[in-house]
């Protein structure tokens, strides 16, 4: 790689000199300025060689303004949906495809994904649910609900929801009763275990839905 004061590649009458400078760049008629771009110039051919360090810096920014003109998820943008999945990278990159270091190479810009690949990230950021369609990682269950909603197949309460242990009160018994799953679902934590129990807990919230 080629430094100040080195001769130049070129002409080899001068000796190259460093200068910071802004570059423009364009693609299908948008244009990205790169500022602090370093070169070693030539000043009697006036030839210039690009510094090593402001290259890799170009290369990236490059790539995601590419990405943004053409439509797709920058580096940043794929980092997000990553995260909000609370997956790993190799743990995304199991479920999506092509490796690890595939993967790893979308996020730090230096590949730019396919369309298809995009279109699939976009579905797994708007739909996180879809995960658990796809073979791979298996993602811990958030399983809290802040908030009261009123559903037509039954009522949501405030609170944590306990699927685990409704389930497993669920299992216990011989049938599912006349209850919905969703009124099943939408019991909070109270301890009951038993059909008698639940039973009671369920009429217990039903009163309070009436008055509420």
């Amino acid at each position: 790689m080629y430094k100040q004061g080195d001769d130049c590649p070129l002409c080899g009458a001068g000796q190259l000199c460093e200068k910071v400078v802004e570059e423009c760049f364009s693609y299908k008629g948008y244009s990205l300025t790169v500022p602090d771009y370093r070169v070693l110039e030539c000043p009697a051919c006036g030839e210039a060689v690009v510094d090593k360090d402001s290259a890799r810096r170009a290369e990236k920014l490059l790539r995601d303004f590419g990405r943004q003109v053409d439509g797709l998820l920058t580096a940043a943008d794929i980092k997000r949906i990553r995260r909000s999945l609370h997956l790993t990278q190799e743990q995304m990159a199991t479920v999506l495809g092509g490796g690890l270091k595939g993967f790893a190479r979308y996020e730090n810009g230096q590949v730019v994904q396919s369309r298809a690949m995009d279109n699939l990230l976009r579905i797994l950021d708007r739909f996180p649910e879809s995960l658990n369609v796809l073979p791979g990682v298996q993602r811990p269950q958030a399983v809290t609900s802040p908030k009261r909603k009123r559903i037509e197949a039954g009522m949501v309460c405030e609170g944590e929801f306990e699927y685990e242990r409704l389930t497993r009160a669920a299992q216990a018994n011989s049938s599912v009763h006349s209850h919905t799953v969703m009124e099943w679902f939408a019991l909070p934590s109270s301890g009951a275990s038993t059909k008698d129990e639940i039973d009671q807990q369920l009429n217990a919230e039903r009163d309070s839905w009436d008055r509420a």
